[in-house]
Order: C-alpha cells, then structure tokens, then sequence
C-alpha cells in the first residue's frame, strides 16, 4: 500500500513523497527512504537509475513516519481507514517495524539515519521499538566500519538488525 503526502521541502520545492506500508493482519512494516536518488545503480532496483539529488534529513525521515501513522489512523483520537488492510486489534499499531529500504543508500547519510533512529525509538516519542527498525545496505563496507561503533547507541541491545544485499554468501 502506497501512501503519498505532499510537503514543502527545505529547498522551497513542493513534492510529493511516497512511503510503502506492507501490512499484516497483526503489523504493519514501513519502508522509508533516506535519500532522493540513489548514486548506486544496482541492477535490482529501479531508484538507481535516477541521480542523487540530495540526503533526507533526520526530520524529513521522520516525516515519513509521521505522515504514514497519521494516515492509517496510528496516533489516539484518529480512525483507521476501511478501505485497505490495515494491522487492527487491542493494542496493535498500524505501523509496527520500520525498514530503511526505500530510495537511497541509508549509510551514505549515515548521521541523518542515526538521528531519525534516536527520535523514532525515543521511548517519550513515538517509541518504536529499536528491535523493530532495520537498516537494510547493499554493502558499501567502509561506511559499514564508520556505522558500527554507533550500533549500540542507536539500538543499545545485543542483536543489531541490519540486512545486506547481495546475490552470494561470500559477498554478504
């Protein structure tokens, strides 16, 4: 399920973003970009084939989380839309896991990744568990070295939750 919303970004241009929800009767996962563009071109995926035309920021991350949640009615006081399978029951949230899957390479705005990460899983906030979140990489090694150190900040547990792209075991 696409969501859409259109916001003026930082530069003044109006756009229009698009987020993906894959939902369960009992969850929903939300695939969210860190980047417009990618400057990877993997053969895999269709956002290679545009240019890099900037980083998101943390807030513009985050924005896609806020947008999404309050479209399927996942914030007190808001309906859930009918018209859609969307995750329901006692205590269930529209949008239970996030993946940073989208467009663009999430290690190449490692900073602004990290950030939107504090404030997603901020306990005070919107208090997505950490075990939930998943940053997905096609393998760019060095900034794999650059992430790590910061692993335990950002999920501050003992499994790390990251998922690489690639056709063989030996590249993984």
């Amino acid at each position: 399920m696409a969501l859409a919303a259109r916001a003026n970004q930082r530069d003044g241009q109006a756009r229009r973003g698009r987020v993906r929800l894959y939902p369960e009767s009992d969850r929903g996962t939300l695939c969210v970009s860190s980047q417009v563009g990618c400057t990877l071109n993997c053969s895999f995926c269709h956002t290679g084939t545009q240019k890099l035309v900037r980083n998101l920021t943390a807030q513009e991350i985050v924005g896609q989380l806020m947008v999404a949640r309050r479209r399927l009615g996942d914030f007190p006081g808001l309906e859930r839309p009918t018209d859609g399978l969307v995750p329901s029951g006692e205590g269930v949230r529209a949008v239970s896991n996030i993946v940073f899957m989208g467009m663009g390479e999430p290690l190449y705005n490692l900073e602004n990744v990290e950030a939107a990460i504090d404030i997603m899983a901020d306990g005070d906030g919107l208090s997505v568990s950490k075990r939930r979140i998943t940053v997905s990489t096609s393998g760019v090694v060095p900034q794999i070295g650059r992430w790590a150190p910061n692993v335990g900040r950002c999920w501050r547990s003992r499994s790390t939750p990251y998922a690489m792209n690639c056709a063989t075991s030996w590249c993984r």
